[in-house]
């Protein structure tokens, strides 16, 4: 059961995967604003520094 349970976990994880894939795919294609791990990373720990407490503010370069 232990099996089952992991293999459908992998599934999920597989096609959230693929869709974000997609999601970017068409951002990169419609000329959208890409960034850099390390502007991705470093955003995110400033937030975290600054005490917001959450990476998903709305706020920074990576909004």
């Amino acid at each position: 059961m232990t099996a089952y349970r992991l293999a459908d976990f992998n599934a999920l994880e597989d096609a959230a995967d693929e869709l974000l894939a997609r999601e970017a795919e068409t951002v990169v294609a419609e000329g959208g604003a890409t960034v850099t791990m390390a502007e991705l990373l470093a955003d995110l720990f400033a937030q975290d520094v600054a005490g917001s407490g959450s990476s998903t503010s709305g706020e920074g370069r990576c909004s």
